[in-house]
């Protein structure tokens, strides 16, 4: 089976390899720093599948994508990762991976690399990408407060757009962000410009 253009997830069950899929950001197909995504265990949206084929491409490669996928065409089946990295599938379906809310200010190119060419994630709600020193941040991971609160930068940041959006009661705000992870969470991103955090809440 051939492996996908995302980097060796590990053995799940070793604490190391769990640590290190957390840190480990991949450029799909090779291209900006905008199609890097994460490839942490339940939020990694390609899956071994077998033989069965890709909607774009019609290949049994082994993996297909199982997130979003936003178009007004019918599409029979799901895309392999390749054809997403390319950017085949979105041009045939003429459809997007990601929303474009959230990317306001980056290039075109940027735009079209993160809508049409990187891989959506799964949440409840429609993903939306977010963007720092006006590039597109990488996508890290759902979390909760433990992992959050290990980037304060992250944490002040999704603590004042919150106070933005209304929660002006401190003690409600704090309860809601140390209970992220128990029903809520958090969607953490990390510029790859100058390193920073960044994170918005997400709720089933």
């Amino acid at each position: 089976m051939t492996s996908p253009p995302t980097p060796d997830v590990g053995d799940p069950g070793e604490p190391n390899a769990r640590q290190q899929r957390s840190a480990q950001l991949q450029q799909v197909g090779g291209r900006n720093s905008a199609s890097k995504v994460a490839c942490r265990r339940g939020q990694t949206p390609a899956w071994p599948c077998g033989d069965v084929p890709g909607a774009c491409c019609n290949r049994s490669r082994g993996w297909i994508y199982t997130a979003t996928f936003y178009t007004a065409q019918d599409v029979n089946g799901r895309f392999c990762p390749w054809c997403i990295a390319d950017g085949s599938a979105a041009e045939r379906f003429a459809g997007e991976f990601t929303d474009s809310y959230g990317l306001e200010g980056v290039s075109e190119d940027v735009l079209h690399e993160v809508t049409r060419r990187t891989p959506g994630f799964h949440a409840w709600q429609d993903p939306h990408w977010l963007v720092h020193c006006q590039v597109a941040a990488a996508f890290v991971g759902e979390v909760g407060y433990t992992e959050l609160a290990a980037h304060p930068e992250a944490l002040d940041q999704l603590r004042t757009d919150m106070r933005l959006h209304g929660w002006h009661d401190e003690n409600r705000l704090e309860h809601f962000l140390t209970s992220l992870g128990e029903g809520a969470t958090a969607m953490l991103f990390r510029c790859t410009v100058c390193g920073a955090h960044l994170a918005y809440a997400h709720a089933s």
